[in-house]
């Protein structure tokens, strides 16, 4: 059964990963190369590494301080490295372990959950949810599978030949750009 394992940075640095596992590797934007290096596990994982960078903040509770959150764009990324890497087990580390990594892991395990999916945990750690990585996930979760069905509904549309011939000679591309059109249509009705 495949694993989400989420690790601090000092317990990333002593692992040893197998081969069927990939790396979400989440750091602090201001501490990149000056406080604390990131640790050499993400070199152990070679192509298979997600970078990250943001605060372990929500921006309900510091508006108006120059810190980074959590976007939208990351969410996506996580759930589409996540997808491509299906059955691979995935290990998340930020600086604590605590809050960043760990509201990812359990996200994730729900998520992924019919997968087979188990939470793997350190019993040292105390976890903490952060609320607005948890919702920017969900939500970059709930846009990637609206995205799927659409697609799979608008693929097997084709394939029932329900189409017009001006319809067959379409692009890959004008197929692609014809989903996304009905997720924008979608999201403004």
């Amino acid at each position: 059964m495949p694993k989400i394992i989420a690790l601090s940075q000092p317990q990333a640095e002593l692992y040893k990963p197998s081969s069927n596992e990939v790396l979400i590797s989440i750091a602090t934007p201001d501490w990149i190369d000056t406080k604390y290096p990131q640790p050499v596990l993400s070199n152990w994982f070679k192509n298979f590494v997600l970078s990250l960078s943001f605060h372990d903040s929500d921006p309900k509770l510091f508006d108006g301080k120059k810190l980074k959150h959590m976007s939208w764009h990351d969410g996506h990324q996580i759930i589409s490295f996540v997808d491509e890497y299906l059955g691979k087990d995935v290990v998340i580390h930020c600086w604590r372990g605590k809050s960043r990594s760990a509201t990812i892991a359990m996200v994730l395990q729900t998520v992924f959950a019919k997968q087979g999916y188990t939470l793997e945990r350190p019993s040292d750690c105390q976890w903490k949810t952060n609320n607005h990585v948890r919702g920017t996930l969900f939500k970059a979760v709930q846009e990637r599978r609206m995205e799927q069905a659409i697609l799979k509904g608008f693929l097997a549309y084709r394939k029932r030949g329900d189409i017009h011939e001006e319809e067959r000679g379409m692009s890959s591309q004008m197929y692609e750009a014809g989903w996304r059109d009905c997720l924008e249509h979608l999201e403004k009705n």
